[in-house]
């Protein structure tokens, strides 16, 4: 079996906050944020509002995600993932949480096409060290390489 776990200790280098304004992909500024800063490898959160939003539930056995979209603006209420190398380059991986205008919250694998309205502050933390992504053998799919 491929999940047979792992850690590696990491420390923290710095950190790094920036605003993402209207009309930015939310996933492609955290990359240009992690480059513009020279980020290799981190985490991150943010806050803000989006719209649209979509996020991505993975249905294991085709996995592949179902797309659950959101036209009009949400809340983003959390958005937290990792900066990681993967074939060379950098790797966002990204979950969030958005509350609708009835409050009800919706959350999932963090999508391209989650674009920035109003704002959305980023707090980026930098690692001490380098962590890769490998593939999982058979599929299409990565891991951390740790």
């Amino acid at each position: 079996m491929w999940l047979n776990g792992g850690s590696t200790k990491v420390g923290l280098a710095f950190a790094v906050v920036c605003r993402l304004d209207p009309g930015t992909d939310l996933l492609e500024g955290i990359k240009r944020n992690a480059e513009k800063h020279k980020v290799k490898s981190g985490s991150f959160n943010a806050i803000g509002v989006l719209s649209p939003a979509r996020v991505g539930y993975l249905e294991k056995a085709t996995m592949t995600y179902k797309v659950i979209e959101f036209k009009q603006h949400v809340e983003l209420l959390s958005c937290r993932g990792l900066i990681t190398q993967k074939d060379g380059g950098i790797d966002i991986h990204a979950h969030l949480v958005v509350a609708d205008e009835n409050g009800n919250a919706h959350g999932g694998h963090a999508l391209d096409g989650c674009r920035v309205d109003v704002t959305c502050e980023l707090v980026i933390y930098a690692f001490d060290k380098v962590i890769n992504k490998k593939p999982i053998p058979g599929t299409a799919r990565y891991i951390l390489d740790v």
